[in-house]
């Protein structure tokens, strides 16, 4: 393995997004703009040279930086800042294409998604770096309240029914396990395997820690990086190098129980917006399906007109 070089951390990052000096396709390129390792040298070979293995399914190197691409479900590319760019799922007529694009600052701006029957792109609107808004060539699908903390939605309205109220409910570590309607009756709950893995992926835009989940592609937006909840791991090395431990692509140092990952760059302890006295702060209660506050008192009950699990975008 080639020595670890660790480049000078610039006093002030304007933009995180990189010049484009030219490079062969093989060219380490350092990750100054969020970081201020560069990408080890073990990291610059072929696709054919290496690959990760998690939970059963195989992740191939596809290019230079060590992005992780085809894992046997998919085919994952990646544009110059190693951002997730395009994901091609299944074949012929069955096969759907994702295609993703962001802001200068690196936030999800789009994602457009075709299948044999057309294309449905999906605008995301910031304030910000929280999404507070989604379009569809302008037109309003759904809008969100947030609360003050970071990674806290609050309240959801959905183009579906008209804009109701609909507020949104979060476990200890913000997870959102639930939502119910203005009324009050609990209208959807959802639940979450130790790495994030959700019971079902139609529900809301935001799910496990509070992050946004993509549920056209499986994967959660985690800002810096893309997460694979049924890979446990990120698609892409991480940007400030071995500082973050000696697994670049580990989520939270294997330990989600205790820690969580608001931006892709970095662990702390575990807790979204719930953690600090956010008045959604709920949980589910498996026997009864219904939501309880911290002190076990009932916050709604579980709605009539919708099962556990339901709820679609």
């Amino acid at each position: 393995m080639g020595a670890l070089a660790l480049q000078p951390r610039p006093a002030k990052i304007a933009s995180r997004t990189n010049p484009a000096p030219s490079r062969s396709a093989s060219a380490r390129r350092p990750v100054s703009h969020r970081g201020h390792w560069e990408k080890p040298s073990c990291y610059d070979r072929a696709a054919s040279s290496g690959s990760v293995t998690g939970n059963g399914r195989r992740q191939t190197l596809t290019d230079a930086n060590g992005n992780l691409g085809n894992d046997g479900v998919r085919a994952l590319s990646y544009d110059y800042d190693d951002r997730l760019a395009r994901v091609v799922q299944g074949t012929g007529g069955a096969q759907t294409t994702a295609a993703l694009v962001y802001y200068p600052g690196g936030e999800l701006q789009q994602l457009a998604v075709t299948t044999a029957s057309g294309t449905t792109a999906t605008q995301f609107l910031y304030d910000g770096d929280q999404m507070v808004g989604e379009y569809n060539s302008g037109v309003l699908l759904r809008r969100y309240v947030r609360g003050a903390d970071a990674d806290e939605p609050l309240v959801w309205y959905d183009s579906s029914d008209g804009f109701q109220r609909r507020w949104l409910h979060a476990d200890e570590r913000g997870s959102i396990i639930g939502w119910s309607d203005g009324s009050g009756g609990m209208r959807a709950t959802f639940s979450y395997g130790p790495y994030g893995e959700p019971s079902n992926w139609a529900g809301t835009r935001f799910a496990y820690t509070g992050q946004m989940a993509l549920p056209e592609v499986t994967l959660y937006h985690y800002k810096a990086r893309v997460y694979d909840p049924a890979f446990g791991h990120f698609l892409q090395t991480d940007p400030i190098g071995y500082e973050g431990g000696a697994n670049l692509y580990a989520y939270v140092e294997d330990d989600p129980t205790d820690l969580d990952d608001p931006t892709g760059l970095s662990s702390q302890p575990g807790g979204g917006g719930g953690w600090s006295g956010n008045t959604q702060l709920a949980y589910l209660d498996p026997t009864s399906a219904r939501l309880l506050d911290g002190v076990g008192k009932v916050v709604s009950e579980a709605g009539t007109g919708a099962a556990a699990g339901s709820g679609a975008f």
